[in-house]
Formats: C-alpha cells, sequence, structure tokens
C-alpha cells in the first residue's frame, strides 16, 4: 500500500536517527464502495466511519449561531471556528 520514496540517516545529540519519507501510490485506485449510496474510499476503515456515522443518518449536530447542520462534531466545530 505504501512506496518509500526518500530514507535519510543522520544524528542528532548523539542519537542516530532514521527518517523514512513515504506516500501512497499514485495508481492506487479507491476500492471500498458503500453497498447503499456508492461512495467510494481508498481505506475499509474509512468506509466504515462513513456508514456508522454518514450514511442515512439525519445531521444531528447543528450550529447555535446559523442554520448549519453537519453529521460530525469536528465539522461543526470547524464551521464555528471558520464562519463565526
Amino acid at each position: 500500500m505504501w512506496l518509500i520514496v526518500s530514507k535519510a540517516s543522520f544524528t542528532s545529540d548523539g542519537v542516530n536517527v532514521i527518517v523514512v519519507t513515504r506516500t501512497r501510490s499514485v495508481n492506487q485506485e479507491p476500492t471500498h464502495r458503500c453497498e447503499q449510496c456508492s461512495r467510494v474510499y481508498s481505506h475499509h476503515s474509512s468506509l466504515r466511519n462513513h456508514q456508522k456515522f454518514e450514511c442515512g443518518k439525519p445531521a444531528q449536530f447543528g450550529c447555535p449561531l446559523c442554520q448549519y447542520r453537519c453529521k460530525r462534531k469536528g465539522n461543526l466545530k470547524s464551521h464555528i471556528r471558520n464562519v463565526h
């Protein structure tokens, strides 16, 4: 799933440090599809979270300052921080 694109090592305060930079393959296609709404995800855990918290569920978090509603508490926090 991961491709190692660079590996570097150095010494910092007498400690050997190895840094590995990795990235997802560009050719990797999303393969996990929700059977209810057909949304597609690259990772099975993302599909499970979608099915558990979003798909077919009503928006349960509402902004106290406007009419914005969302299905995730983190999205509401971001909305309040960025909009109000």
